[in-house]
């Protein structure tokens, strides 16, 4: 029997209103027509990849206009000096960078009625709890385990002994539902029960896992 759910929370309750995680409408504003290549984003984003530790969001302003200077530069695009500046507080002060998923606030609701633990097992950097709290989901949590607190990303197994820790639940009456097979694989080394949510149209379904399109569809799988 299933008595905690821990969320990741992009592609599973949350999606960026961009489309992208990175490139919100204010960076799409000025660059309409610029396509990053994988390369040149893997360049810029390595030093949140080698450190993902910050202390709160005014780092997260400098760090990500640092990356935007990076992107800009290295696409050889001409800006303002002070564009990298807003476009990174934009991301981490603009609360309409980032929506629910269809039927994601219901499911918290019924999964909270039902006395299920809620934690949340994310990737993710400060802005995060005011986004939560402007969507109106925050509250439904009982804990969260945050890449950016504990200084590493999924699928480091601090990430779930944090949760687990947590929770005081047995991992075996936990599930864990994320959008990537191998954060799932990581979890089920602990015991946890996985689940795949393939709501993002570029997801790679992975066929060890139950998939679910929207959150609400857990609840079949929770009787």
């Amino acid at each position: 029997m299933i008595k905690a759910v821990f969320f990741d929370l992009g592609w599973t309750l949350v999606k960026p209103t961009s489309g992208d995680w990175y490139f919100t409408g204010a960076f799409k504003k000025n660059f309409p027509d610029c396509i990053i290549s994988k390369d040149i984003f893997t360049e810029a984003y390595k030093p949140f990849v080698e450190n993902p530790y910050m202390k709160d969001e005014e780092e997260q302003i400098q760090r990500f206009t640092v990356f935007y200077q990076n992107v800009l530069d290295r696409m050889h695009l001409n800006y303002d000096a002070s564009l990298p500046l807003q476009i990174a507080t934009d991301l981490t002060k603009n609360d309409e960078n980032m929506m629910l998923i269809e039927t994601a606030k219901e499911t918290l609701e019924i999964l909270k009625r039902n006395d299920i633990y809620l934690g949340i097992i994310s990737d993710t950097w400060p802005y995060i709890n005011h986004q939560l709290a402007y969507l109106g989901i925050l509250d439904y949590f009982d804990n969260v385990t945050y890449s950016y607190e504990l200084g590493t990303n999924k699928p480091s197994p601090m990430m779930y002994q944090d949760a687990l820790s947590k929770a005081a639940t047995a991992p075996r009456e936990c599930l864990f539902i994320d959008d990537l097979g191998r954060n799932l694989e990581a979890a089920e080394h602990f015991h946890i029960n996985g689940m795949q949510s393939v709501y993002n149209p570029d997801c790679q379904k992975d066929n060890r896992f139950i998939s679910i399109q929207k959150p609400i569809e857990i609840l079949e799988h929770l009787k």
